[in-house]
């Protein structure tokens, strides 16, 4: 259960490439990629909804994956570079 707690740093990385993402993940993670607008999520060792993510990805036009991966870097910008995690922190403190 305490997995499901935290995002996995690699979520981050894969946003930051600005390419659409097909996530298998439960708990945080999903919650943040889902958010994201960036992302297909299906539940972990769901194999079924992951090819059906997959299926879908395949089917979305290169605009719509490219506006995909635009969101998912909008998220990544927004939530996980370096200013913004010490902008927050430093308001947590203050």
């Amino acid at each position: 259960p305490d997995l499901g707690l935290t995002i996995p740093a690699k979520l981050a990385s894969c946003m930051a490439c600005r390419k659409p993402l097909l996530v298998s993940i439960t708990g945080e993670g999903a919650r943040a990629a889902a958010e994201s607008g960036g992302a297909l999520v299906s539940p972990a060792c769901d194999a079924a909804a992951l090819a059906e993510n997959l299926r879908i990805l395949a089917a979305e036009t290169p605009a719509a994956r490219a506006a995909m991966g635009d969101k998912a870097y909008a998220y990544y910008e927004t939530h996980y570079r370096r200013e913004a995690l010490l902008h927050e922190l430093e308001a947590f403190i203050l």
